[in-house]
C-alpha cells in the first residue's frame, strides 16, 4: 500500500513538472478584464515597458491564438502574483485626456499609479537621445487623478493629509521616488483612513530587500603625503605632498534603501619630498653657498576599501557620502636621502693648505620585493547621475593610513591623501 501511494505522489509530481515545463518562458498566467464582460484567464506575454502605445499580447491557452489588446479595448490585466495594471485617462497639460494603462503600486482610500510613457521614440536627430519619463498619479475616491510632481507631491500630500494629525511630522521626510510615495500612501491609508484594506501591490516588493551588485570604474589624482612617525628629515613636518594618479574599480551592494556596500580594488603611486636647506659653513672655498638637500620616499599601494555609503535617492542628481576603513599593500619601497660631501680642490702639501669645497650626493634604498600591510580609513562624498544604465560619478575623498610594521631606525610610515575621481557605474 506504501508503495502504491509512492508511485502515485511521484506519478503527481512528475505531471506537474512536465505541465510547468510546457509553458514557454515568455509567457505568464495571468488576466484581462475586458471593456465589456468579465475577467478573462490566461497567459500574458511580456509586457513591455511602455504598454499603452504597444499593447499586451493574451492569449486564453498556451497554445492558444495571440491577440493584442490596446488602452481601449481593457479596463485592465495583470499577472498572476506579478504586476496589475489598470486603464485610465490622464489629463495632459493643453487639458486634453488620453487613455492609458497605469500601473496600479497602492490600493486604498488613496492609492498611487505610476505611469512609463516614451515621449520621444525616435532619436533626437542632434543629440541621439529619446525622452523616456516616469509619472506618478495619486488617485483619491471620486477624483480625477492627480499628478505628482517633484516640485509639488509635498503640498499635494499636506493637502490630501490636512486632516490628520500626525502627517505634518512625517510628510515633509517624503522623497520623491517609488518606495518613498509607496510608504508615504499606506502610512496615510492606515493612520489617517484606518483603511486595514490598504495595500502594496508592486511584485517587487519582496525583492526590496535583496543585494544588487553594480560595477564602476574610476579614474582620478591624488595628493599625497607620505612619512615616518621616528624620522628627522622624512618627517610629518618636513614632507610635502605631491600628486599621482589613482585607477579604482568599486563594486556596490545596494537595494532600494539609500544605504549601501562599496568594496573593490584601488591601485595609486604615492611620492613626498622634504627639502633642506643647509649654509656651507667657514672653512671651505664655497662659504655660505646654500644647498638643498632633498629627500624623498615613495612606494606603490593596492587597497581594498570596505565603505558605508548613503545616498540622497530623489531626482537624477544624487549626491551621497560614504565612509570606512581599507586595507592593503605598500610595495617598492623607495627612499632617497641627501648628505654633504667633502670635495678636494686642492690636497694639502707641505708648502700649502688644501682648498676645500662641501658639496651634496643622494643615495637611495630601494625594497622593491616586500610589501607592507597597510590599514587606514576614509571619507568622502560625491555626486551620481541617475541617467539610465551606465551613470556618470564624481567623488572626492579624505584618507589617512599606516603600515603595520614599523623600521627600527625611522619607524612607521603613514600617508594622508585628498583624492578626486570620476568615472562611470554600469
Amino acid at each position: 500500500m506504501k508503495k502504491l501511494y509512492f508511485l502515485l505522489l511521484l506519478l503527481l509530481v512528475t505531471s506537474k513538472h512536465q505541465l510547468v515545463a510546457q509553458i514557454p518562458k515568455n509567457l505568464k498566467a495571468g488576466y484581462i478584464i475586458p471593456a465589456q464582460g468579465d475577467t478573462v484567464r490566461g497567459y500574458l506575454a511580456s509586457v513591455p515597458r511602455f504598454v499603452s502605445s504597444i499593447g499586451v499580447v493574451f492569449q486564453p491557452t498556451v497554445d492558444g491564438i495571440k491577440q493584442t489588446y490596446g488602452v481601449k479595448q481593457l479596463r485592465g490585466f495583470g499577472t498572476t502574483g506579478g504586476k496589475t495594471y489598470v486603464a485610465r485617462p490622464v489629463l495632459l497639460s493643453s487639458g486634453d485626456t488620453l487613455q492609458v494603462f497605469l500601473e496600479h503600486l497602492v490600493v486604498g482610500t488613496a492609492s498611487l499609479y505610476r505611469l512609463d510613457y516614451e515621449l520621444q521614440s525616435a532619436p533626437d536627430p542632434l543629440s541621439m537621445e529619446t525622452y523616456v519619463s516616469t509619472f506618478y498619479y495619486l488617485g483619491l475616491r471620486e477624483s480625477n487623478l492627480i499628478l505628482l510632481k517633484e516640485g509639488n507631491y509635498q503640498a499635494v500630500l499636506q493637502s490630501v493629509a490636512s486632516s490628520c494629525s500626525t502627517a505634518p511630522n512625517w510628510v515633509r521626510n517624503v522623497r520623491y521616488d517609488e518606495a518613498s510615495l509607496v510608504a508615504a500612501l499606506l502610512r496615510y491609508n492606515r493612520e489617517c483612513q484606518q483603511d486595514a484594506r490598504s495595500a502594496d501591490l508592486r511584485p517587487e516588493r519582496a525583492q526590496q530587500d535583496q543585494l544588487r551588485m553594480r560595477l564602476s570604474l574610476r579614474v582620478g589624482v591624488a595628493s599625497s603625503k607620505l612619512y615616518y612617525d621616528a624620522d628627522k628629515e622624512l618627517g610629518q613636518q618636513q614632507t610635502k605632498a605631491a600628486a599621482s594618479p589613482v585607477f579604482d574599480l568599486r563594486l556596490s551592494f545596494s537595494n532600494q534603501k539609500p544605504f549601501s556596500i562599496e568594496t573593490g580594488l584601488q591601485y595609486v603611486t604615492r611620492k613626498s619630498t622634504a627639502d633642506k636647506e643647509h649654509t656651507v659653513p667657514a672653512g671651505f672655498r664655497n662659504v655660505g653657498q646654500q644647498l638643498t638637500l632633498r629627500s624623498a620616499v615613495q612606494h606603490r599601494s593596492i587597497q581594498t576599501p570596505f565603505l558605508l555609503r548613503y545616498t540622497y535617492k530623489r531626482g537624477q542628481v544624487q549626491p551621497y557620502v560614504l565612509g570606512g576603513g581599507f586595507i592593503g599593500a605598500n610595495f617598492t619601497h623607495r627612499i632617497t636621502y641627501s648628505r654633504t660631501t667633502f670635495v678636494v680642490v686642492t690636497p694639502q702639501t707641505v708648502t700649502s693648505a688644501g682648498v676645500y669645497e662641501q658639496g651634496q650626493e643622494s643615495y637611495s634604498d630601494t625594497d622593491s620585493w616586500k610589501s607592507r600591510l597597510v590599514l587606514g580609513g576614509r571619507f568622502g562624498g560625491g555626486i551620481s547621475l541617475s541617467v539610465g544604465r551606465v551613470a556618470p560619478v564624481l567623488e572626492l575623498y579624505y584618507e589617512r593610513g599606516f603600515e603595520s610594521s614599523n623600521t627600527n631606525t625611522i619607524g612607521t610610515l603613514h600617508h594622508q591623501s585628498i583624492g578626486g575621481l570620476v568615472g562611470l557605474a554600469f
